[in-house]
């Protein structure tokens, strides 16, 4: 069988939707932000993913979880001229995206989309620019043109509150041959940013089976950057989709951990002299409803999550079979 998917034998297809076949690599940055909207207007304000992302033969089941995933509230495609970077001088990007996504609870995540020319080591201090967003279009950063596409305001201190910490990368690359196959060592470059060395018993970069099956196929799973090859496009939306979620999840979990210990500090340092009992019983009471209200907001902003991302790899797995038209009946 050939990368294109039909048998060596003969041209009969395969049953399943051709491997991709782009020229360029595809970098796509996910930041979480401190943006929200109503959680009771996400419905209304954002399309479902489905509407913009082509989800292929697992279009139905995001479906049927349509209200548990990330929808796409904007995306707008740039001037790729207008575009300046830190470190990255080779050339410029065909194509540049900014989308912003839409998470049930109300977050607001932003991705930024670009494909360029070039080696996978060659895009390493591209993928360091844009970790740290240091990205300016038309001489406006990053930062300040995601928080303007959606009308937010200054704070207090008159900024717009900008990026949070967590965010992740993906490469994505088509694969023709096995012999275009990344090695072991540009992997880890990648995933790393950083055309050195290392010693592979330190490394923490995961492979899954799934999606390192097949000659042309390559699946690498980094703490901060994530490289796929040789898959079709449904596939890697859905990668997409579920660094989305992740990259939200992390962030709504540490702003609940911040707000859990700010209530321990609040019940450590409650004044021994209130005026009365009732006073005292109110203040615990508050204390309390609140944790209950953070419990609430971990069980479905943090775990279900989790539970959708389990999901999400058996579905993948199935999807990437030769089989899978029988086995999704």
């Amino acid at each position: 069988m050939s990368a294109a998917g039909t048998h060596s034998d003969g041209p009969v297809p395969l049953p399943f939707d051709p491997y991709v076949s782009r020229e360029t690599t595809r970098l796509t940055t996910v930041y979480s932000t401190p943006w929200t909207y109503d959680p009771a207007q996400v419905e209304g304000a954002a399309e479902r993913a489905g509407a913009s992302l082509n989800l292929g033969r697992l279009a139905k089941h995001y479906s049927r979880s349509g209200q548990q995933l990330p929808r796409v509230l904007k995306r707008e495609a740039f001037d790729c001229s207008s575009l300046a970077f830190r470190r990255w001088s080779a050339g410029e990007p065909s194509s540049v995206q900014l989308w912003h996504f839409l998470l049930p609870s109300g977050q607001v995540v932003v991705a930024l989309t670009l494909d360029v020319s070039g080696t996978l080591v060659e895009t390493i201090p591209l993928l360091e620019d844009l970790h740290y967003a240091s990205v300016e279009c038309a001489g406006l950063p990053l930062e300040q043109i995601a928080a303007d596409r959606i009308g937010c305001t200054p704070n207090g201190d008159g900024q717009v509150p900008g990026f949070l910490p967590e965010r992740h990368q993906l490469v994505f690359s088509s694969v023709d041959t096995p012999e275009e196959v990344p090695d072991e060592d540009t992997v880890q470059r990648v995933i790393y940013r950083t055309d050195l060395p290392y010693r592979a018993q330190h490394s923490s970069i995961c492979y899954p089976m799934e999606l390192n099956r097949r000659p042309t196929t390559v699946g690498a799973l980094g703490p901060y950057v994530s490289l796929i090859c040789g898959h079709q496009d449904y596939i890697e939306n859905c990668v997409l989709l579920s660094a989305v979620q992740a990259v939200g999840s992390a962030a709504r979990l540490r702003e609940i951990r911040e707000v859990a210990y700010a209530y321990v500090h609040r019940f450590r340092h409650r004044s021994a002299g209130q005026s009365s009992a009732h006073d005292r019983r109110t203040a615990l009471e508050d204390i309390t409803d609140g944790l209950s209200q953070l419990e609430l907001e971990l069980s479905y902003s943090v775990e279900v999550g989790s539970d959708i991302g389990r999901w999400y790899r058996l579905y993948v797995s199935r999807a990437s079979t030769r089989n899978c038209s029988a086995r999704w009946g």
